[in-house]
C-alpha cells in the first residue's frame, strides 16, 4: 500500500514478465487465465497513469479573472474620458466604441465560461470595424491587453476543467491497483499450491524471483520512510501557544 502509482506499475510488471517467461505456468490452462486477466489489468493501470494529475488552477483563474475585469473597466474609462474630449474626431471614435462596449452589456455580471465568450465576440467586432478609433482615443495598448488577459483566462479555465477529468481517471488508477492486487494474491495462492505438489522446479524458481521484488520493492519503500523521517527531525520545532 506504501508504494506510489509508479512503483506499484512496476512491481506488477515485472512479475507478469517473470510469470510469462515461466513455460509450466503458461502451459496451465487455469492458470494461463489467471496471468491474462492480471496482465489486461496491469494495460488498464498504465492507460489510466497515462493521465497526468492536474494542478490546483482555481486560485490562478480567480487571478486571471479579477485582471480582465479590471482592464475592462480601465479600458471603459479610457472611451468615457475620449468621449469628453475636444477634440471633435476623438469624441465620435469614443462614441462608437461605447456604443459597441453598451450592446453587449456589462459582461463581468456573466458567469465565467459565457463571459470569455462574450468578451471574444465583443472585441473582434471591436477590431475589425473600428480599429482605426482605437487609435484615435489612444486604446491600442489597453484593449490588446484586454483580449490577451482573456486568452490567458480561457487557457486556465480549461486546465481547471481538466483537473476533473483528471480526479476521475486517479480513481480508475486506485481501481487497477486493486484489481491487480487481487489477481497477484490469487496468483500466489495458486503458485504456492502447485509447488506444494509438483517437484518441477519452475515453481520454486518464480517463488524466488517474486520473493526478490518483494525484499527490494521493501527497501525501496523503508528507504523512503527513513528519508522523510530524517527531513522531518530537520524541521524547526513549533513553540507552542502559552
Amino acid at each position: 500500500m506504501r508504494l506510489t502509482n509508479g512503483e506499484h506499475h512496476q512491481f506488477h510488471s515485472v512479475i507478469i514478465d517473470a510469470l510469462n517467461r515461466t513455460s509450466v505456468l503458461m502451459s496451465n490452462s487455469d492458470m494461463f487465465g489467471v496471468v491474462s486477466r492480471y496482465s489486461e489489468n496491469l494495460q488498464l493501470q498504465e492507460a489510466a497513469m497515462g493521465k497526468t494529475r492536474g494542478s490546483d488552477r482555481t486560485l490562478e483563474v480567480v487571478q486571471a479573472n479579477r485582471q480582465r475585469n479590471q482592464l475592462d473597466a480601465s479600458f471603459r474609462l479610457k472611451v468615457k474620458s475620449a468621449m469628453l474630449e475636444m477634440d471633435p474626431l476623438v469624441r465620435e471614435a469614443g462614441t462608437r466604441i461605447m456604443f459597441i462596449l453598451n450592446k453587449y452589456g456589462d459582461v463581468k455580471q456573466l458567469s465565467y465560461d459565457k463571459k470569455s465568450s462574450m468578451m471574444t465576440v465583443r472585441n473582434n467586432e471591436i477590431s475589425e470595424t473600428l480599429k482605426a478609433d482605437l487609435k484615435t482615443i489612444g486604446g491600442e495598448a489597453l484593449f490588446s491587453d484586454i483580449a490577451r488577459c482573456n486568452a490567458e483566462f480561457t487557457m486556465s479555465l480549461s486546465a481547471r476543467g481538466a483537473e476533473k477529468v483528471n480526479a476521475i481517471q486517479q480513481k480508475k488508477v486506485t481501481e487497477t491497483r486493486l484489481a491487480l492486487d487481487t489477481d497477484y494474491r490469487e496468483l500466489v495462492l495458486n503458485i504456492n499450491a502447485y509447488a506444494v505438489f509438483n517437484t518441477l522446479h519452475e515453481y520454486d524458481a518464480i517463488i524466488d524471483q517474486v520473493n526478490y521484488q518483494i525484499t527490494y520493492f521493501r527497501q525501496l519503500v523503508s528507504n523512503r520512510m527513513a528519508r522523510l523521517a530524517a527531513e522531518k527531525k530537520k524541521e524547526p520545532l513549533i513553540p507552542k501557544e502559552e
